[in-house]
């Protein structure tokens, strides 16, 4: 995915875990956020989703057109999420929401492959 193998940050709450990789050029990050004990419902009230599904999985892409991020909330049960998402650290960064779906399959595929 054209990013450093080690995050360049982590951090932990009680509501979730967050990390973040920069990509080798520096023109994008991507993020990752586990262990939500929300439903999709929650980012359906949000002003810009648009429901979609990724590997089999419900989802829902919130972002704005040409828009700095784009962000997948995937349902993985009922009451559990996570967020892929990407933002643009340079005007030379790719197609966001491509790279936001593609780690959130990254993240699906991992998740398959432990069951």
């Amino acid at each position: 995915m054209g990013v450093a193998r080690a995050p360049v940050g982590r951090d932990s709450n009680e509501f979730a875990t967050r990390c973040a990789w920069i990509s080798l050029d520096r023109s994008f990050e991507l993020n990752l956020v586990i262990n939500q004990a929300v439903g999709l419902e929650r980012s359906a009230e949000m002003e810009t989703h648009v429901p979609e599904e990724v590997d089999g999985y419900p989802a829902v892409r919130v972002d704005v057109e040409g828009g700095p991020t784009c962000r997948y909330w995937v349902g993985i049960a009922s009451s559990q999420t996570f967020s892929a998402g990407a933002s643009s650290l340079l005007n030379t960064a790719p197609p966001l929401c491509e790279k936001a779906e593609a780690l959130a399959s990254e993240v699906i595929d991992a998740l398959r492959n432990r069951s």
